[in-house]
């Protein structure tokens, strides 16, 4: 429990409280198996939208003892179609909701998807989850969302493949990308790293990015294969308040003001949506 008064200490208790709801929402789930959320249009005629789900982490300084870093890991969900253009060059993801911890994976898991439930996650129907496809990334994808349809970031793959082909190879999985299985693109790509003198770590590491990512690698222009949403949301959620210059933090520190500024970005978002679908 945060101690003392003030500002922050009020901040810390407030974002425990927060966080006392959430362990209650995973609990239910998780432990005592209780996954009945009533939904509105889960009984409606009506198709369902996909939900999309994107997850990623980011490094914040550490004042703990024997610790430099740690990770902060993050997860939105969003409707289908909802992203909407607010100026020449912005687009703004409507219908969201964010949710970060200092948590391990599974129990960042656990929380996120019961965070999601509690929030309007359907049981059933289309989930698409998007990601860099780091290797806790795959791991919360087939533990809380099995069903959900996997997606590699396409710009994550590009970079990754960028590393190591030229342009006019790059032009050619670019033309290519969305018109091939996941296996022939990365056969595509195996044969162009044959006429390169590249080390083994070189080649191993990228071959070994795209047969983990194998199953998530298929792409169609019309649909969103991107994860800017979260890399976008990850840096107003926790890069703008928890990573500025000087600042190191506590797991529970930091755990208690992320549960908090949650709750508020939430509030605002939602406010957000409401007002942009009164000038449709």
């Amino acid at each position: 429990m945060a101690k003392g008064s003030g500002i922050p200490a009020a901040a810390g208790r407030k974002g425990l409280e927060e966080r006392v709801i959430h362990e209650a929402e995973r609990n239910r789930i998780f432990e005592e198996a209780r996954d009945s959320y009533p939904q509105d249009w889960q009984h409606s005629d009506k198709p369902r939208l996909p939900v999309y789900v994107e997850l990623d982490g980011t490094m914040v300084a550490s004042r703990q003892s024997g610790e430099e870093r740690f990770e902060v890991k993050s997860g939105i969900m969003s409707g289908s179609c909802r992203i909407r253009q607010i100026g020449k060059n912005r687009c703004r993801l409507m219908d969201k909701v964010v949710y970060s911890s200092a948590d391990n994976s599974v129990v960042f898991s656990e929380r996120f998807y019961a965070f999601c439930r509690k929030r309007g996650l359907p049981n059933s129907g289309k989930k698409i989850f998007l990601s860099d496809g780091a290797g806790w990334l795959r791991t919360s994808a087939e533990y809380v969302f099995p069903q959900a349809e996997k997606r590699l970031d396409l710009y994550h793959l590009k970079k990754a493949c960028s590393k190591v082909l030229n342009d006019d190879e790059m032009d050619i999985i670019n033309q290519t990308i969305y018109n091939q299985s996941s296996e022939r693109l990365i056969e595509t790509i195996h044969s162009m790293l044959q006429s390169k003198n590249l080390t083994i770590k070189e080649q191993t590491d990228l071959l070994n990015y795209l047969s983990q990512n194998q199953d998530s690698m298929n792409y169609s222009s019309d649909n969103r294969n991107g994860s800017g949403g979260i890399e976008k949301n990850i840096g107003i959620h926790v890069g703008r308040r928890c990573k500025k210059q000087g600042m190191s933090w506590s797991h529970e520190g930091i755990n208690n003001l992320l549960a908090l500024r949650s709750k508020k970005l939430n509030q605002l978002w939602s406010e957000t949506s409401n007002k942009y679908e009164n000038y449709r």
